[in-house]
């Protein structure tokens, strides 16, 4: 079930199956790992939330993020992912989160994207440039290669 008004803006995609992984969400929509993004979301005490943005092929460099953001990061618990969004591990969009966000380079390089769409039956077809309107995201080099 989606949360809230937001992602109707969007295109939302149901695969047909349920989708906790960026291979699942490949196979089923029969796009490049690298058209996958994943919202990674991280903590910090003195910031709370952060989403961060890579491509599936990717993975968030925390050392990247935190020395950019200036702050200790960690990976957000399931619970607080779902505190913090109100979406579920895997389920979180690329937009409509509520928090800071950070996209990372490579998610620009394509026409499209293909990310979460608040739970795990439902994905979102989406432009990078939507992504960062959207969120006023901030651009940095924030991942490195899986």
């Amino acid at each position: 079930m989606l949360i809230g008004n937001c992602l109707n803006r969007f295109e939302l995609i149901s695969p047909g199956g349920r989708v906790k992984t960026v291979k699942e969400a490949s196979q089923l929509t029969r796009e490049p790992i690298n058209r996958i993004v994943k919202t990674v979301v991280l903590y910090s005490e003195s910031l709370g939330g952060v989403a961060a943005i890579v491509t599936g092929d990717r993975t968030v460099d925390l050392e990247k993020l935190s020395s950019l953001l200036g702050v200790r990061l960690r990976q957000a618990k399931p619970d607080e992912v779902k505190e913090l969004t109100g979406y579920p591990v895997g389920g979180v969009p690329p937009v409509c989160h509520g928090l800071l966000t950070v996209v990372d380079y490579g998610v620009l390089d394509h026409e499209y994207v293909i990310g979460g769409g608040g739970d795990e039956f439902t994905l979102i077809k989406i432009s990078p440039q939507d992504i960062l309107a959207f969120n006023k995201a901030l651009v940095a080099n924030i991942s490195k290669g899986v």
